[in-house]
Formats: C-alpha cells, structure tokens, sequence
C-alpha cells in the first residue's frame, strides 16, 4: 500500500498531540564517578536548587570550578539552572563542558541531548545520545532518545529495536507510540493499531493529547476494515 496523505496527517497529529519527550536529569548520584570525591559547595548548592534558589546555587557551583577547575559535575548542574531558566543556549554550553571535562558523567550527555533535541539539531542529538550511550549502553533515558530521533531520520525499523525493550518499564510508556508511528511508515498499520492500544492503556486519562490520540487509533482501524 502507498503512503497517502491520510497517514501523514495521522502522524501529524501523533506527533502534535504528546510531543517529544526528552527525560532531563535534574540529580544524579553518579556525577563522582571517575572523578574527585563532592565538595561541600556542589552539596549546598544542590541543595540550593532543590530549594528554589537557583541564584544562590550559582554562587556556589562558579566557587566550585574556581577550586576544581576539571571538574564537570559544576557545569553539568549550572546546565540545569540554565535550561530551567529557559536560557537554552547556556544550557548547551555547560553541559558540553560537563562532558568534555567528566565523559563518564552520562546524565550530562542525556541533557545536552535533550537540549539540541529541543533546538531540532537532531543530527548533533544523534551523536551526542550515541556517545553518552559508549559511556552506559544500558542508559535508558538516551535509549529512548535514540529511538525518537531514529524515527525522525526515518530509520524505522532501527527506532523499533530500540524502543521495544523499553516498553517493559512504565516510565516509558511512549516508547509504545513512537514503535506504533514507525509501524505507520512501515505500512504495517495492524501492527501499528496494536501499539497504539498498549500506549493508551498506560496513559493518564487526564493526560494532554489523549482524546485526540484515541480518535486518531479508531480511525485507522476504520481504514484497516474498510480496505479489506
């Protein structure tokens, strides 16, 4: 069957409904490894954040690379202040400097990621979800990036193996509507309608775009009966 305008308005709609979803780290217990052990300031100054302080924070983390300059937890967190504060092009400056100076520190990768996902520079999100992944190949955050951004370079059966074993774990829900999108551009709809139910059956009933996802299912099952 040849693609139609039908399917891609679907997909469209698939996309415009829930949108991309990116999994930031705020926190992580593993931005030591490999390197010096946490100093009193990084420890007040996440405290400072969780706190709403995110000026304060600041303060402390900029003491922070002053005394260890080769350090990149610092700029991984000043990263996060930054993309809170909505100053994405900030955001991507501290966490290419988190992971140039701390490569193992994968929460950095899954941010910077993120970031250039947000700014649609999906090629450089590619590499950086692929080198952050050499780093933890098991991360799940970047997995689940990598299988988006799979999707959008039209690697459909690529974006399938990646996303399918993280339908096992419920925070990854939407894993189920990216693997059912890619099914659509497979032409392979049966498939699709499939995933598409499984990913309704873990979605709030409250959650944005649901209505508009539920039409767009019983529509294609439409299709499917009335093409036999």
């Amino acid at each position: 069957m040849k693609e139609n305008k039908w399917v891609l308005a679907l997909i469209a709609i698939m996309l415009i409904a829930a949108g991309w979803y990116v999994y930031p780290s705020l926190f992580t217990d593993k931005q030591a490894v490999g390197t010096q052990a946490k100093s009193q300031e990084y420890e007040q100054a996440l405290q400072l954040f969780k706190d709403g302080k995110p000026d304060q924070a600041k303060t402390l983390l900029e003491q922070g690379i002053a005394s260890e300059p080769g350090e990149g937890k610092y700029h991984f967190a000043l990263g996060n202040i930054a993309r809170q504060q909505n100053k994405m092009d900030e955001a991507l400056k501290q966490y290419e400097q988190a992971v140039q100076k701390s490569p193992r520190l994968v929460e950095a990768y899954n941010n910077l990621t993120a970031v250039l996902m947000i700014q649609n520079k999906m090629d450089d999100a590619l590499k950086t979800a692929e080198a952050g992944l050499s780093q933890e190949p098991a991360f799940k955050d970047l997995l689940f990036k990598k299988g988006q951004l799979l999707y959008v370079k039209k690697e459909y059966g690529q974006a399938v193996s990646i996303l399918q074993p993280l339908t096992s774990d419920k925070a990854y829900a939407e894993a189920y509507r990216f693997i059912g999108l890619s099914l659509v551009q497979e032409q392979k709809l049966e498939a699709a309608v499939q995933q598409f139910k499984l990913y309704l059956q873990q979605l709030p009933e409250s959650a944005p775009g649901r209505t508009e996802i539920e039409k767009m299912t019983a529509e294609l099952e439409t299709h499917l009966k009335t093409s036999k």
